[in-house]
């Protein structure tokens, strides 16, 4: 996106506007914050305006070229209120690919369960479908290696999901662990 390394996209496609009025393409085109309003205007269709508290974030509606799949039917909030462990529910033929791999969503972002859901229990991230492994991974861990984690709010008004309360992008190459 142009944007700097700093402001990764958030699980649902958004980033800091300020950050992107910074990026290289925006700065050589001469825009300036004060022009934004009209900008967006003139970009209805193309980049979507939210406000979080009193900062404003930017996304494109189209047009995406990241490798990372953008949410765009939910909405997420960083969060500073987190587990000690986050947990990843996996299908067991996924198994071998997160250890030598990583974590990866191939369908949106990394979703991520605050505890265990019990056994049986249907995922959303997996169609629908129970998870056979529970990977836990370590929240300082996570911090240590710059992974935003973003608590999940659920689609336009709904609730987010019972267990996958969390979600990430991952690291820059949209991946969690095998490092």
């Amino acid at each position: 996106n142009g944007a700097p390394q700093i402001c990764r996209l958030r699980p649902d496609g958004f980033c800091l506007a300020t950050a992107v009025m910074r990026s290289p393409a925006v700065t050589a085109s001469g825009a300036t914050e004060a022009e934004l309003p009209q900008l967006l205007a003139r970009a209805k269709g193309v980049i979507d305006a939210v406000y979080d508290g009193n900062v404003m974030l930017l996304r494109a509606v189209e047009g995406h070229a990241d490798t990372i799949p953008i949410d765009t039917s939910s909405r997420f909030r960083p969060t500073s209120a987190l587990p000690e462990i986050v947990i990843h529910g996996a299908k067991f033929k996924e198994w071998n690919r997160i250890r030598s791999s990583g974590i990866r969503s191939a369908s949106g972002p990394i979703r991520l369960c605050t505890e265990a859901p019990p056994k049986g229990t249907a995922l959303p991230s997996l169609g629908g479908g129970k998870a056979e492994v529970l990977v836990h991974l370590n929240v300082s861990s996570l911090a240590a290696e710059g992974i935003e984690l973003f608590e999940a709010l659920g689609g336009e008004g709904g609730e987010a999901d019972q267990f996958e309360r969390l979600a990430s992008t991952g690291d820059d190459d949209g991946l969690i662990g095998a490092r």
